[in-house]
Parts: C-alpha cells; structure tokens; sequence
C-alpha cells in the first residue's frame, strides 16, 4: 500500500475488522488461525487480540493507557489455556518480531513445508454458560492490515455446540477434518498437536445444513470430484458456472485442453461458463484510486487458454459506477479479494484462486497448495450491477507467478523450553543461510549446526537468558533476511518471555483484581487502601505492636481467600480444561506475591493443594 493510499484510509472511516464477534459471556479456550505470510506481532495485537479477547481497551499513544491495555492483553491471554495457534506459508513476514517477544509465549506461529499454505480458517474454542462451542470461520482474509482495511472480502462462518467427549463423530465434517491433520503434519510436531485437539473437537460437532467444507490438500487427490457431487443439478436446467476470482493460473495455451478438464472435472461443460474479469482501466487492477493496488491481472498465456475453451468473459463493473457488491458502499476504494463459484444449486466462497495450484493439474490431479472454501447451498454471488460481455482491453500481465513458488527459505521452527534453544529450517536447494538468535540486545550466531536429510538443526543452551527471535540471512536473495518467533515451550504459570517486570506486575493485578483481589487503578500499583482502613489501629508516632503485625497477617490471609472462594465458585460453571488452567495462572501470580505478601502465600498453597485435588 503506497505512503499517499494509507494516509486517504487513515482518514477515512475504517470498515469493520472480518473477525466475527465471540458469543456472549464467552471466554476463549483456544484459537487456530491461518494464513497466507507469516503473520506481524503487531497487526495480532492491535486488530485480533482484542477482539478474540473481548478487551476493554485498545492501544493508545498515551503511556499510562497502553500500559494498561499490555497489562489487560497479558492478563487475557494467561488466562487462555491452550495457547493461540498461527500456521502460514513459509515467506517474508510483513516486520521483525523482536519488538513484542512477549507473544511468543501465548502464541505459536509454525509454517508449513515444501508447498503454500494459502487456506484462511479461523478456529475458535470457547466457554460459555450454555457450554462449550466451536467456532468456524472460512474466508478469503489474510491476517494482514491490508486484508482487514484495503480489501473486500467474503466470508461464512458458524457457531457449534459441543457435544460430549464421548459422542464424537467423524462424518459430518470429514473433509475439514482431514485438512486440519494435514496442515498440522505439514508444519511440526507441535502444531499436529494442535490440529488434533482440534480435529477432536470437529468430532462433536454436528452437521451443518446446507453448507460443505471443501479443501485442497498439497499431494493428495483433487477436491473437484466432490464439488462436483455437491453441485449436481437435480433439475433439468442445465448446468452453469460464474466464476469470480482475482487470481488466474497459467492455463496452458494448447486449445484450452487443461480447462476443458477442468470442467469436465466439475460437471460443467467450458462453454457454460462465466469470467467475472476487469478490463485494463479498472481500479481494481492497481490504479491510483485504489487504497491498496490488486492483483486483478492474468497471465499473457491464459487468455488465449481461455479463448480457446470458449469461456465467456464479463465485464466487472467499476467501483466509480456505484457498488460492486449488494452490501456495497459508494465511494468504497477498496479491491475486491474475495473468491466466488456461482453454480445453479449454490455458491462456493473461501480461499480457492482458478488456479492449477488451487484445484490439480487439469481437474484431477493433486493441488499444491492448501485451499479451504465452503459451498453454501440456494446461495448466489451478491453482484448489485448487471453483468455485460467485456467490451474493452482485458486486464493481463506478462507471466504472473500467483505464488512466491521459489523464494529460498522452504521451512523454519524455532523453540525454547526453558533450558535450550531449539532451530530448524530448510533451505533451496543450493542455497545457504546465516543462522543468528537474538538475546534481546544483540544477534548472536549459533555455533553448533548439525546437517539433517532435509534441512539443518542449530541448539543452543541457554537458561539464563530468554531468546526473543531467530535470523536466518541469506545473501544475494530478495527477502534475504528472515526473522521468526521463539515458540515458548515452557510449561503453564512460567512468566511470558521478555516481558518487563512493570507490565508483568500489571497482569497480575488484573488478574487477581476479577478473582476479588486489590483494584487496579493506574500502572502495576493496586489502588490505596480505604482511609478509615488506613487509619484504624493506627496511632500517630507509635511503634507497631506484635499485634499489629497479627492483625495485617490476619487481614491479608482474609483478603486473598476471597480469591479462593471465588475460584472455587466459577469452577463450577466452566469447563475442567478451563478451571485447572486458570488456577495454574492464580497460583503463579500469587506466588510472585508471596515474598513480600504472607496472605498470597497461604492463598497460593491452599489454591495449590485444592488443585491437586480436583486432578487427583
């Protein structure tokens, strides 16, 4: 997005963020998001964060009011317990992630190998008075500033009921399912943990009518024969195709056979389908009228392709017209990122480009990328203008590469677990990188690096000091240095990585102040105690007595079981996975208090030994 462009948006009044909002009284239990680049700490912070964790405030320039906003953040997300997960491609990141090394420790980003991750779900596990749900949102979002301000996206998302551990089905969310354990055996063992779990939540879940998940996975057989079973008229009307997407792959100029495949592949002969497409002076094909240049353009080789399978191409209105879409707005400079698939029955939407990459080498081959997108039956594409046949100069490019196919790092993981660090990455072949950890005042090289089958492996003790990030440089290479997150393998209730002792502090109190404890009213200090409370028992210019130190001990024993109480109480009404997190994050602020504090000492053991309980 150009310097002149983000100004115009800054201005303008934002559209609201794609991230659909948590059910009511709901506490988040875990997240998994995708994307398609490796996603900035500082975008998750500002725009993701505080929706996911329904947070009062927001960041501010003000000193005292972000302080408190990191503080409310911190305390949130300890109290998430499984941890927020992001998976990607294994690309340039839109900035370093040095600069808020805290996250690391709530959350894990992984890349996936050798292929794209190009698949936009967001997964949502939460805790609610009617029990437990499932969230599931499918779009065309990428976590990035420009998806959620400069683009238009579309998207479908649902809310599930989970049923218990013990009723777990595995048919009616098969195919997202299988492209959960996939995405997850792509990018680490930690992450296939992750889509495990999630996968299991999958299993009880109930059948969604009228809506079917269908998904691209790298390797393995093309999803079009679904989609085609998902799209079978049952009426004598014959079968159609429009088609609206602002990617085209490299369809082969020999008369069109890979898009005659194609087609065949769907059930819908090439003659029958349409190409929503812009002409060479529409602003979404980068002109200066648009906030963030699209990518609306074909390869030079795919309009004859196109010509050739007799594909009809439509004109896409123009933004300057009136609204592109029924929800539109006039004046909206934005560009259109979303994808559509308009059959007779129903309309497909979610990450899939027309692409051989997306779909399969001519409609039955394997894709190679991940792709997931939803048919949503009796739906149609929500066009507000009257399609007409492109009159003007088609929108093409010469030799457009839909993906970053071939930029050199293929793969990276990188973990602390408290007592070592942990690197691994793979490169292109013939290329060689400089690998670096940053000890949060300078880059250190790493001095053991062991050559595996595929890839290498760099460890590096280290217990005294947290690493923030990691650094691979690889010279003459575009996008030649690559810094990534720390994952923090430590075990629940250890302070998150990097944080300052003030906004750590601050957590705590946030924390403790929702179970009963002191109220917070300004940066790490408790408010000031009643002045009645202050002053009872106390004499002026008298020594503190043996009994005045019983009493203190005695009230700040009453105090802090009040937090008990309360624990006790909630854990009631929510989850097991919930509650025990949640006391292993009391139980750690409260003994960061325990030095100078007897009462949060006595609290902390009791919490402790009620904790062990419950597991017992």
């Amino acid at each position: 997005m150009t310097t002149k462009n983000k100004k115009r948006l800054e201005a303008e009044s934002p559209p609201p963020a794609p991230i659909p909002a948590p059910p009511p009284g709901a506490t988040l239990l875990g997240a998994l998001l995708t994307s398609y680049r490796p996603v900035s700490p500082a975008f998750l912070l500002a725009e993701v964060l505080p929706v996911l964790l329904q947070l009062e405030r927001g960041q501010s320039e003000d000193p005292r009011i972000d302080a408190l906003f990191v503080g409310e953040t911190l305390k949130a997300l300890a109290s998430v317990p499984g941890k927020i997960t992001v998976i990607t491609s294994a690309s340039a990141g839109e900035d370093p992630v040095a600069n808020i090394p805290w996250l690391n420790s709530y959350i894990q980003s992984f890349m996936v190998a050798d292929c794209i991750q190009h698949a936009k779900l967001w997964l949502c596990h939460w805790d609610t008075t009617d029990g437990e749900m499932l969230q599931i949102t499918v779009s065309s979002t990428n976590l990035t500033a420009d998806a959620f301000r400069g683009q238009i996206q579309a998207g479908w998302t649902v809310t599930l009921p989970l049923a218990p551990a013990t009723a777990r089905k595995k048919a009616p969310h098969q195919a997202l399912r299988d492209f959960l354990l996939s995405l997850g055996q792509a990018a680490h063992t930690h992450c296939g943990e992750v889509s495990k779990r999630f996968a299991a939540l999958l299993e009880r879940c109930a059948e969604i009518p009228g809506s079917h998940f269908v998904a691209s996975v790298p390797g393995q057989p093309s999803p079009l024969p679904l989609l085609r079973s998902l799209v079978a008229s049952r009426t004598a009307r014959p079968p159609r195709l429009r088609i609206m997407t602002p990617s085209l792959g490299d369809w082969d100029t020999d008369n069109g056979a890979h898009l005659h495949a194609w087609c065949k592949a769907v059930g819908v002969p090439a003659e029958k389908v349409e190409l929503i497409w812009p002409e060479a002076d529409h602003a979404w094909v980068g002109a200066s009228t648009s906030l963030d240049p699209g990518t609306w353009k074909m390869p030079a080789a795919a309009l004859p392709a196109l010509k050739s399978a007799k594909v009809k191409l439509l004109r896409l209105p123009c933004p300057t017209d009136g609204p592109v879409f029924d929800d539109g707005q006039a004046g909206d400079h934005r560009w259109s990122h979303a994808k559509f698939y308009e059959f007779n029955n129903g309309l497909l939407l979610g990450s899939h480009n027309w692409s051989k990459a997306a779909w399969g080498e001519r409609g039955t081959g394997k894709p190679k990328n991940f792709e997931l997108s939803v048919f949503v039956e009796k739906k149609v594409l929500p066009l507000s203008q009257k399609m007409r046949p492109i009159a003007g100069e088609i929108a093409q490019m010469a030799g457009q590469q839909e993906f970053d196919k071939g930029h050199w790092l293929r793969w990276a993981h990188a973990g602390w677990d408290g007592k070592q660090l942990v690197f691994e990455y793979r490169l292109q072949e013939s290329c060689s990188a400089l690998a670096e950890w940053f000890d949060g005042a300078a880059w250190k090289p790493f001095k053991r690096i062991e050559k595996l089958s595929r890839g290498w492996r760099s460890v590096h003790p280290c217990t005294a000091i947290a690493p923030s990030a990691v650094r691979l440089t690889c010279a003459g290479q575009e996008d030649g240095e690559q810094v990534l997150s720390v994952a923090d393998l430590r075990a629940g209730g250890s302070a998150p990585m990097c944080v300052s002792v003030d906004s750590q502090q601050l957590a705590d109190d946030l924390l403790l102040e929702s179970y009963g404890g002191p109220a917070v009213t300004e940066p790490g200090r408790p408010a000031p105690p009643n002045k009645k409370e202050k002053e009872k028992g106390k004499k002026k210019n008298a020594a503190a007595s043996d009994a005045d130190y019983s009493l203190e001990w005695l009230v700040s024993s009453r105090n802090w079981r009040r937090l008990v109480d309360k624990w006790r109480a909630t854990s009631s009404t929510r989850s097991e996975f919930a509650t025990h997190s949640e006391a292993t994050r009391l139980i750690a602020a409260l003994g960061r208090k325990a030095g100078a504090d007897v009462g949060a000492a006595i609290a902390q053991e009791e919490l402790s030994a009620l904790l062990r309980g419950a597991s017992k």
